[in-house]
């Protein structure tokens, strides 16, 4: 009977690592968490996603970059993510807001919702790859 014992001891043994070791994987996955992405666990997303058109890859000639974000983010939680996501120097921020619009197409009514944009200056020599 002890090598019974031993060989419960080494399955509840094995058990326990794997669950720490499981912890450990959540953790590292939260650092490296993508603001883009929903993240449950304690990071909030404020990035929604890069905006792209014909006017913001304009705009980047002037070293300025166009984000979608939620609409309850503020200037500074958005210059923070941009900053920590990027890891570039944020020099100024501009933030637009749109209201949601109604479309009629015959009988049918529409709604467009709510959306918010930032437009970011970067600081001299730094640059986003997109």
């Amino acid at each position: 009977m002890p090598s019974l014992n031993i060989f419960l001891k080494k399955k509840k043994e094995e058990k326990e690592k794997s669950k720490s070791e499981e912890k450990e994987e959540k953790k590292e996955e939260t650092k490296n968490a993508s603001p883009f992405k929903v993240s449950y666990l304690n990071f909030k997303p404020i990035l929604v996603k890069p905006y792209l058109s014909e006017k913001a890859t304009n705009l980047k000639n002037l070293n300025k970059y166009i984000f979608e974000v939620l609409k309850s983010a503020n200037k500074v939680e958005a210059k923070k993510a941009i900053e920590k996501f990027y890891n570039v120097k944020v020099e100024k921020v501009n933030m637009i807001r749109f209201k949601a619009k109604t479309k009629k197409l015959g009988r049918k009514v529409s709604r467009f919702s709510d959306r918010k944009k930032v437009i970011v200056t970067l600081k001299e020599g730094e640059k986003i790859e997109t």
